[in-house]
């Protein structure tokens, strides 16, 4: 087990979490952004490496949430990546020496080759992290995680009570089979996680996702306001970014109602947050940080007008389930291909480099403003 794992489930982390310490906690686990180097960044576009992958295996998913972001990318039915493909990139990682694996969908676990992914990560000595609806897995699959030297963490998303849940992920069951999994994974050798994201339908939830996180005993409970923009930040992103006929955002467009009671309803549901954690067991962050910490200027849409910006993401290799790489998983403007270029060439090649000073000389973009990857910092 290692140190992460033990300090998540150790009695000392609970009396902290109940003096109300979880954000000086995460501020820990962060660090303190450094501001030069950012602006060397912005400057220049160059990043030496990437620290982690961002990998993406399938878009294919068995659900069809409400304000899931990903439906017209499925649309546009991209091959993908066969085994051997990703066999040889994952070679080319480990060459790199970078040292962690994010692994998302879709739903990973819908590839009748998830585990023989897992396999070939396993003997590279690479973490992964995973993430999941959770309602493809049984005792049996839960039984193989289980032996996994490589897993850092697994988060199973459920977003409120079972009836609610399951009509926001369009199916009779998902908050079952979710909810079985997570009762199977309990006590298992890496960081259990359940990940809600907030959306009007759940904001009466809070109390009841914080006493489930404790009642299934998992290690974090992350909470992560719904990601959507209007068609005025999807047009300014695009022209902003020199959009042309092939690229796209792969983003949710909403058109608020009522602003006002949007505004009022969240920052009231993230002092709820900050208030009820206190009593749970489970470690509660709110994603991205800064809406715990900017809540009126977030959920207002005005922290790139307040707050010297970032994006954390810009330190990860996006790759997608054909191999195309981009330079975050929102926006498809593809810079080049794993089976077709060399990694690290890709990586800092001048339009990758180019782009990222674009984001960030322009206190990043529109799309930024409610991203889970949105960072900042004090300067």
């Amino acid at each position: 087990m290692d140190l992460k794992l033990k300090l998540l489930r150790s009695k000392l982390l609970k009396q902290l979490l109940r003096w109300g310490l979880t954000d000086a906690i995460l501020g820990l686990y962060w660090g303190r952004e450094d501001s030069s180097l950012w602006e060397d960044i912005k400057n220049t576009g160059y990043i030496d490496r990437p620290k982690s992958i961002w990998f993406e295996p399938t878009m294919r998913c068995n659900l069809h949430c409400d304000f899931c972001h990903q439906s017209a990318r499925r649309n546009l039915n991209f091959r993908e990546l066969n085994i051997q493909e990703i066999e040889k990139f994952l070679d080319y990682v480990k060459s790199w020496g970078i040292e962690l694996i994010e692994m998302v969908g879709g739903e990973v676990f819908i590839r009748d080759d998830i585990f023989e992914i897992l396999d070939l990560i396993e003997v590279r000595g690479i973490k992964v992290k995973l993430g999941t609806n959770g309602s493809l897995l049984n005792q049996d699959k839960v039984e193989r995680l289980k032996a996994y030297k490589s897993i850092e963490s697994i988060a199973i998303s459920i977003d409120a009570d079972r009836e609610v849940h399951n009509s926001l992920r369009k199916s009779k069951d998902s908050f079952q089979k979710a909810y079985r999994a997570l009762e199977l994974l309990c006590s298992a050798p890496f960081i259990v996680g359940l990940y809600a994201v907030i959306t009007s339908e759940n904001l009466d939830f809070i109390g009841y996702l914080i006493d489930l996180a404790s009642k299934l005993e998992v290690d974090r409970l992350t909470f992560m306001p719904e990601m959507f923009y209007s068609g005025d930040d999807i047009k300014k992103t695009s022209e902003m970014l020199g959009f042309s006929q092939d690229d796209r955002l792969f983003i949710q467009q909403k058109e608020l109602e009522d602003k006002k009671i949007y505004l009022q309803k969240n920052i009231d549901a993230i002092c709820e947050i900050k208030d009820l954690r206190k009593k749970g067991t489970a470690f509660t962050a709110i994603y991205p940080p800064i809406a715990a910490k900017y809540p009126l200027e977030f959920f207002q849409g005005q922290v790139r007008e307040k707050h010297n910006l970032l994006c954390n993401n810009l330190n990860s290799l996006t790759v997608i389930e054909n191999g195309d790489v981009l330079i975050c998983p929102f926006i498809y403007k593809k810079i080049g291909n794993i089976t077709e270029d060399d990694p690290s060439k890709i990586w800092n090649s001048e339009s990758m480099q180019n782009l990222r000073k674009d984001i960030l000389g322009n206190n990043l973009l529109p799309i930024c403003k409610k991203c889970c990857s949105l960072g900042y910092t004090l300067a």
